[in-house]
């Protein structure tokens, strides 16, 4: 906004830029023009006022409203939330106090830090937020992210809704804990593949202000279970995993239980309970078949997969692992494929070398990165890293490695710092070429490297 930058050039003759950035808090009166300014440019605040007060009245509600959206709003959100029409919403935009891009409006930052003012001020700021919880609410459940879910997993409908989901939940934990529970369950999937250490940040906060409704604290224990082995830690997830199922059984809930069964045999497979991880796997399959109900039939093969790999039988787990991703694939269970695609490719890998995986990790990547998985990219291009090693294109290896270890350092992925070193083994060598290659790889972005693997013959 040039109004913003020429008020703030005149404050760097008493504040460093450092200064000005620390008092961003308080930007409309901090950025204050010269004296030779009009009164409605002597501040940033001013200039907004000038700009509000020449609204209609339903102008200035509606402009007050969409405040509520702390990331933009499609049309039928301003509608449905904010009680927008298209001509008011126009209006808006015409005057510049509302920005339109990608089919969805927005304010500058500024604009709607003063637009919540008029918000609060209206006294409508609570049942705003309230409406938008709902709405979002009805959107998540549509986008098919719930473990009990079937039906294409929407990631297009909720990625551009994040800002107002994590809004939501902010506002949610401290005024209706169980609208905040509802929210998340809600979108269980979609945290578990984009962002499981935040989810388990927000399930500490919302299980502290709990118990909530047995089937609403069952699926909470349920998430918490699984966020925690994705983030690596098995025991602690074990034992939430046993509270939910128990939980599930006192509910009467088969399709609960038959979802849980496959988690316990995880549990039981890393405790080295070959036997009972079977039989658990066993009983789920039966349930999920007599109810025609595909996901615990995906995750029972899966998890055998993994009992027959760590028992050493890597044909036997390439099978179910790819018997698994078939059955995810039909009922557009994306995360659930990827991540069998992936146990299917690493048994290829090392049942008949990384050149044989018949293109299993190509299509984990594939399928993996355009739903912001971040976990299985990163597995996925380790595979292919191991397999442009295996081939003799040491540089592009290295390439493919750097770009990996620059993403781990943005942040922790789960799991892989733990296996790192399994991978590392197959990939990193000690010559110029890879060396040159990881040194590029470094400067690559995520989507860089993905290109890039893809590009391999």
């Amino acid at each position: 906004m040039p109004l913003a930058v020429e008020l703030a050039a005149a404050r760097t003759s008493v504040l460093s830029p450092a200064q000005i950035l620390e008092r961003l808090a308080q930007r409309l009166d901090l950025l204050k023009g010269g004296r030779d300014v009009e009164a409605r440019q002597q501040t940033l605040r001013g200039t907004i006022e000038w700009s509000h007060e020449l609204l209609s009245d339903g102008e200035q509600q509606l402009f007050a409203r969409l405040a509520v959206f702390v990331g933009g709003c499609t049309l039928e959100a301003a509608a449905e939330v904010a009680g927008a029409d298209l001509d008011a919403l126009q209006s808006l935009v015409d005057k510049s106090l509302v920005r339109h891009s990608d089919e969805r409006f927005w304010m500058l930052e500024t604009i709607r830090e003063y637009a919540a003012e008029r918000l609060e001020a209206s006294g409508q700021g609570e049942s705003r937020r309230r409406r938008l919880s709902e709405w979002l609410l009805a959107l998540a459940l549509s986008a098919n992210f719930r473990l009990e879910s079937e039906g294409d997993e929407r990631y297009d409908l909720v990625a551009p809704e994040l800002p107002n989901i994590r809004a939501t939940m902010t506002w949610a934990i401290a005024a209706d804990a169980e609208v905040g529970a509802r929210l998340l369950l809600a979108l269980e999937q979609f945290w578990a593949f984009t962002s499981p250490f935040e989810a388990r940040r927000w399930l500490n906060e919302l299980l502290a202000r709990g118990p909530y409704p047995d089937e609403v604290q069952a699926r909470l224990l349920a998430i918490y279970g699984g966020l925690f082995i994705l983030v690596g830690d098995f025991e602690e997830g074990g034992r939430y995993h046993r509270e939910a199922t128990e939980l599930f059984r006192k509910l009467g809930d088969e399709r609960g239980v038959a979802l849980m069964l496959p988690r316990l045999a995880q549990d039981a497979n890393l405790a080295g309970e070959r036997a009972r991880a079977r039989a658990l796997c066993e009983e789920s399959l039966a349930i999920g078949r007599a109810l025609g109900f595909e996901k615990p039939v995906a995750m029972a093969l899966l998890i055998l997969a993994y009992v027959e790999m760590d028992d050493g039988r890597l044909e036997e787990s390439m099978k179910l692992a790819d018997d698994a991703a078939a059955h995810a694939a039909k009922i557009g269970w994306r995360w659930w494929e990827a991540s069998a695609l992936l146990r299917a490719a690493e048994c290829a890998f090392r049942l008949r070398g990384p050149l044989e995986d018949g293109g299993r990790a190509r299509r984990c990547l594939a399928a993996a990165h355009p739903m912001g998985d971040r976990q299985h990219t990163i597995y996925a291009l380790a595979l292919l890293a191991w397999a442009a090693a295996a081939a003799g294109d040491t540089e592009r290896a290295g390439r493919l490695w750097g770009a990996i270890e620059a993403e781990a350092g943005r942040g922790p992925i789960g799991q892989w710092e733990a296996e790192r070193e399994d991978y590392a083994q197959h990939v990193v060598r000690e010559s110029p070429e890879f060396e040159q290659g990881l040194e590029a790889g470094r400067w690559l972005t995520l989507d860089e490297a993905v290109e890039l693997a893809l590009s391999i013959d």
